[in-house]
């Protein structure tokens, strides 16, 4: 049967418990009915009171950020399908404050139905947006342990000869389920549930056999609830007076929660090592002067350089090549304490001269004493991006044809020119060009004889124009010319008379040799009309009786 939310909370409550000291999330999703069960430390990565959640699929999807919906989507449905073993994500989720967090999410098939469908998915959530308060977490980890150790309790413990516990004083001894009576008159090694950690126990018997002292020797006790509590043990031989051996001495401290502690910190240390090393993003460590400490495969293949090359040159490689200096302002905050973060896109040289675009993220992290100590630091490869934006960008100011300004561009540099003439007080000529006789051309021999024509005209007139003159391709068989800082109209005709020469030129495309001649119609600032608008209508008109009066011709607007 499906489970409710209840139940699947229940079900959770032992695993999310030993959880609970750690950055993950239980989650546990019963497919059938929709039901999520989230254990608190998914509340407290939105920002919220620390509580578990319950919740539904399609709760928790309308908090994902809409971009990744899809993504998140087709990894839930590849499990469901049966395509994956396992549902493995990293996506973005929207925080109690409205920012976003990355969220890195594992889960595998935890029941099927007698079809072999999966009916249930258990798995864990993990905040990976934390980066710069990994080294500060770790230092107050220290120091809870160092708090924990102070507060542990001993006990202190003597032995016979026979290494027979004779004597047990201290209220220590019942932190790990024991009493006195249950340890007099036993060896240590006899307990049932005692053992050592980190050493035989031959070498501690042969210690003990050379009567040599010992210090710290770890030993785990296996508590009959199945937990387990760790205890430290100092001891030291005892002799008489005539060097007879009597036994021994010591003390013993349950150092449990220091343990435990030292584990987490480990396994945490281990899993921010591992998530630099396997990080898909570039990620380094460095000092304070810029040396680098530690860099990842990835951040190595954005640059192009081997590790022990990236290590020797620090964070200077990174340096934009236009502008070298460009991030020693930000840096030297970072030092100064006046930011933490910092983060910019930008141009950098790869190891083979060639261009990379990265966005670059710096965080520091600093000691008790608000010194920087390190900074970490990411590097993203964002050239596909920036090369998509170029793009984007081309496509939406020029023509597809013939890379020449389209009409929104068109419209753009006109006003631009109009305006420095105004200051100026200099004359701009736009010049409207149609061809004559391109669509018999385009009928008779096809559209892509058309379209090689339209190319090798649009490349004649920006040969024949100056380099600081827009020529934009409106549409069709339509060219304009924007002319700027013109001081004689005679200009302007030698202009037109050159234009009217080169499109008149046989041209050859696809097996053919075609020519086409232009009518071309001119409007001058401030002569015939002072905006754009009015500008392009006038020239448009005189286009058209350039047309009546013959063709290959050009004419000027009416005064």
């Amino acid at each position: 049967m499906p489970k409710s939310y209840e139940e699947l909370a229940r079900e959770n409550e032992r695993l999310t418990m030993a959880l609970a000291a750690s950055d993950l999330a239980l989650w546990d999703y019963d497919v059938r009915t929709g039901a999520v069960y989230l254990s608190e430390t998914w509340a407290e990565m939105l920002g919220r009171a620390r509580t578990p959640t319950l919740t539904t699929i399609a709760e928790l999807e309308a908090l994902v950020a809409h971009a990744d919906r899809d993504a998140v989507r087709a990894a839930l449905r590849a499990v469901l399908d049966g395509a994956r073993d396992d549902y493995r994500i990293d996506h973005r989720v929207r925080a109690a404050d409205g920012r976003y967090i990355w969220i890195q999410s594992y889960g595998s098939a935890a029941a099927r139905d007698d079809a072999g469908k999966v009916v249930r998915l258990i798995g864990t959530n993990r905040d990976i947006t934390w980066r710069a308060q990994a080294e500060q977490a770790l230092r107050e980890s220290e120091e809870r342990f160092r708090r924990l150790t102070e507060m542990s309790s001993d006990w202190y413990w003597e032995l016979d000869q026979e290494l027979r516990f004779t004597r047990i004083e201290g209220h220590g001894l019942s932190s790990v389920g024991l009493r006195p009576s249950d340890l007099i008159g036993k060896r240590s090694l006899e307990v049932g549930n005692y053992e050592l950690v980190g050493l035989s126990v031959a070498e501690f018997q042969r210690l003990r056999a050379e009567r040599r002292p010992y210090r710290d020797v770890l030993g785990r006790l296996r508590m009959a609830d199945g937990s387990t509590q760790y205890v430290r043990v100092t001891g030291e031989p005892i002799f008489d007076d005539a060097g007879q051996f009597l036994g021994y001495r010591g003390v013993t401290r349950n150092v449990t929660d220091r343990v435990l502690a030292e584990q987490a910190r480990e396994e945490s240390e281990a899993r921010f090592r591992a998530a630099v090393e396997n990080s898909a993003i570039g990620m380094a460590l460095q000092d304070p002067d810029g040396r680098w400490l530690k860099v990842n495969r990835a951040l190595c293949e954005v640059l192009g350089y081997a590790e022990e090359e990236l290590l020797a040159r620090g964070f200077g490689v990174l340096a934009d090549p236009g502008d070298p200096g460009a991030d020693g302002a930000a840096l030297a905050e970072l030092r100064a304490g006046g930011r933490d973060t910092y983060q910019t896109e930008r141009r950098s040289l790869r190891k083979d001269g060639s261009i990379v675009w990265i966005q670059l993220a710096l965080a520091v992290v600093r000691d008790s004493a608000g010194r920087p100590a390190q900074f970490i630091t990411q590097v993203q490869d964002i050239t596909e991006r920036k090369d998509a934006q170029r793009r984007a960008e081309q496509l939406a100011l020029h023509d597809a044809l013939t890379g020449l300004a389209n009409a929104r561009l068109l419209g753009d540099r006109l006003e631009h020119a109009l305006a420095a003439a105004k200051r100026g007080q200099a004359m701009v000529a736009v010049l409207f060009i149609d061809l004559d006789g391109f669509k018999p051309v385009n009928d008779s021999c096809g559209h892509a004889v058309g379209d090689q024509l339209l190319q090798q005209i649009a490349a004649r007139i920006e040969k024949a124009t100056r380099e600081e003159d827009t020529v934009a391709r409106p549409g069709g068989d339509e060219f304009v010319v924007v002319a700027s800082a013109w001081a004689q109209r005679e200009e302007i005709e030698r202009l037109a008379t050159r234009l009217l020469h080169e499109i008149s030129l046989p041209v050859a495309a696809g097996g053919h040799t075609v020519s086409v001649s232009a009518s071309i119609g001119i409007s001058l600032y401030p002569e015939h009309g002072t905006d754009g608008r009015e500008l392009l209508h006038s020239a448009d008109e005189a286009m058209y009786r350039a047309k009546r009066a013959g063709r290959n011709a050009f004419c000027f607007a009416a005064a």
